[in-house]
């Protein structure tokens, strides 16, 4: 697929607009108020056309753009502020009432929307409740004729030891938006040593938590696992504990005063400073993007652009200043995926309708928190034989019916993790943090620190985040130049997030646990089944699995018999054929099931009913059992599973 032009609105320093430009498409049209976010858009987009204020920009703007993106924003909307005002009574996040208006004016093919989870949630209750801003925005997309899909995606879920949530909306005038956006899941159930060679987040985590119900000493966990041991906190928060082997959530004001707790081979502890180098990869971007100062007194060029005049003096960039960018922008590493999603939109079917649930009201979560809005729901205008539209065609009314009740909630085990990545802990992905001694934090504010915690109810931290709280700097701490990027080569645009010194460790990544998957003997093209693992196929995943899968709970698409689900155990694995035997509930058995030919969707613990997102039990239409079955006719050969609706017999593998 060609290129696609892409327009960006509230760009800010271009998070957006650089995944898109690593996935292969072309930004046209950018558009930013803030002067100083400007100075970093000419210098990474030189070229691109740059307005000032999204308030002026006309329809015909749009023409020739395939793309819409605008990560709108936040700040009425987001948890972190107290009053959240939201669209009715803020300033900032009703500003996305301009996507709205240009779209009027020129419809766009595809529209993307970033934003904090905080949209999902409404705001205040009883009389003085205001409905979430998705309710405005997915109102905004069904009257202009977008189908849509929004999910829940995590930063975790690419490898970056960083927590951050987001939701992302892709809405379509002629795709469909659920196969760019919810036809990767990740549900990893231990493929992911097999697949990426160390664990993912969960695992890691899942891992280490093993570890210590075991009675595994941390000391020795840590010897072979994280290498060292590191917490994020935020020195200006004391109502969150510390966050190990990940980084919290950066935001606008947090960034700055983040710093990070060690330990050390030796066995010391430390705290130090995250520098902005290492604050700008955690997002995805090169270490010295923001940098521009630095940028514009190398180029001999700089004096020369349009946009300044002689008289003029660019403004600069502070630490402060860029940290607060960084903190609000969209992560390089979502949007990149979202960019590469598109270039081929239709690569991976959604298969899950079948599994999903109608909305209940056209805003949920008025009188029920907890059938509020899901973390992943879509519509794609048509009703495929929903009830409720036989229901409204009966009625008196001759209209068509509304374009909420054509709202579904994903299945629950639609998670925020599109697919399987290696996680690199924190102190291992860590660069200019732990290598500067300027950056050690003083032990007056260490001990500050650590006193507020303690005053705030805090009495289980962790005892190396103590130790480091409540011991006096290293003083023989010496800058270490050798393991400092470059920021020249990092600015040349590599995606710097594979680097080799986390690759170095990766094989000290392998627990003991899951070296067991590591079979040798494969009777299937393993690195097929790799490639569509990594991007989120469950089929794959579960074949990276060999024999650890055995007893699996999963759920099988049959798209002949009415795209139903029905649900099955593995019993068996065929390590010279790389297949498994299925047992059906059914009664049924598959003895050479090849899933990564398959739709295929794990049974966890908590989804034995079906994982709707209402938690209502599965109707008996959506995953078939035996009751479902007509039992009058004869028994099917074990190859030969059932007929379809004109009575012919369906054989295994027929269906892809």
């Amino acid at each position: 697929m060609p290129p696609l032009n892409v327009a960006s609105l509230f760009t800010g320093i271009g998070g957006i607009d650089l995944g898109f430009a690593r996935a292969g498409h072309v930004i046209r049209l950018q558009v930013e108020r803030d002067e100083r976010c400007k100075r970093v858009l000419r210098a990474r987009f030189p070229g691109v056309a740059l307005l000032h204020d999204v308030e002026a920009v006309l329809p015909s703007a749009l023409e020739g753009i395939d793309v819409l993106v605008a990560g709108f924003p936040c700040v009425d909307c987001s948890t972190l502020n107290a009053t959240r005002p939201g669209l009715k009574h803020g300033r900032e996040t009703r500003a996305v009432a301009h996507v709205f208006r240009l779209l009027e004016g020129k419809r766009v093919p595809w529209v993307v929307f970033e934003n904090v989870t905080g949209i999902l949630k409404w705001h205040k209750t009883g009389a003085n409740a205001q409905a979430p801003a998705i309710d405005y925005v997915v109102n905004e997309l069904e009257a202009l004729g977008y189908r849509w899909a929004y999910r829940v995606v995590d930063l975790l879920a690419f490898g970056a030891p960083h927590k951050r949530r987001r939701v992302f909306v892709v809405a379509s005038l002629h795709g469909d938006p659920r196969d760019v956006l919810l036809s990767q899941n990740s549900d990893c159930q231990g493929e992911c040593v097999a697949v990426e060679r160390r664990p993912c987040y969960d695992c890691f985590v899942y891992d280490n938590a093993a570890s210590a119900a075991a009675g595994e000493s941390t000391d020795a966990k840590n010897a072979t696992t994280t290498v060292m041991e590191s917490a994020s906190m935020d020195f200006g928060e004391r109502r969150q504990l510390p966050l190990r082997d990940v980084c919290q959530c950066l935001t606008t004001t947090s960034g700055a005063r983040t710093c990070v707790a060690i330990r050390r081979a030796n066995h010391t502890h430390d705290v130090f400073k995250l520098t902005i180098e290492d604050a700008e990869r955690l997002m995805g971007f090169p270490a010295g993007y923001t940098d521009v100062d630095s940028v514009s007194a190398r180029s001999k060029r700089s004096k020369k652009r349009r946009h300044l005049s002689n008289s003029t003096q660019p403004l600069s960039l502070s630490i402060r200043d860029r940290f607060h960018f960084i903190g609000n922008a969209c992560a390089v590493q979502q949007s990149e995926w979202i960019g590469q999603r598109l270039s081929f939109p239709y690569a991976m079917k959604f298969a899950c309708d079948a599994m999903s649930a109608a909305f209940e009201e056209p805003c949920p979560g008025r009188k029920d928190a907890s059938k509020s809005w899901p973390l992943a729901a879509y519509n794609v205008l048509s009703f495929d034989g929903d009830m409720r539209s036989a229901a409204w065609a009966s009625s008196s009314s001759s209209s068509l019916p509304p374009a909420w009740m054509r709202r579904r909630r994903a299945p629950k085990f639609i998670s925020e993790r599109p697919f399987v990545r290696g996680f690199v802990p924190l102190g291992v992905f860590l660069r200019s943090s732990i290598k500067r001694a300027a950056n050690l934090v003083a032990f007056e504010r260490r001990r500050t620190y650590y006193d507020r915690l303690v005053d705030h109810g805090f009495d289980d931290i962790d005892t190396f985040v103590r130790k480091a709280l409540l011991s006096a700097p290293d003083a023989n701490v010496v800058d270490d130049a050798s393991s400092m990027s470059s920021i020249d080569d990092d600015v040349s645009g590599e995606n710097d997030d594979d680097d080799d010194d986390s690759s170095d460790v990766s094989q000290s990544f392998l627990s003991s646990s899951a070296q067991k998957h590591d079979d040798k003997s494969q009777g299937f093209e393993s690195n097929v089944t790799h490639s569509l693992a990594r991007d989120g196929h469950v089929g794959a995943a579960l074949a990276e699995l060999k024999d650890a899968a055995i007893g699996q709970r999963i759920r099988v698409l049959w798209p002949a018999m009415q795209n139903k689900f029905f649900a099955a155990t593995v019993t068996s694995f065929d390590a010279q054929a790389g297949t498994f035997q299925l047992d059906y509930d059914d009664g049924d058995v598959d003895a050479a099931f090849k899933p990564w030919n398959e739709h295929v969707c794990f049974i966890g613990q908590n989804d034995s009913d079906g994982g709707d997102n209402d938690g209502d039990n599965d109707k008996d239409d959506v995953i078939a059992t035996r009751s479902s079955i007509d039992l009058s006719t004869p028994p099917q050969p074990s190859r030969v599973m059932r007929t379809n609706a004109k009575g012919e017999a369906v054989e295994i593998g027929s269906v892809v």
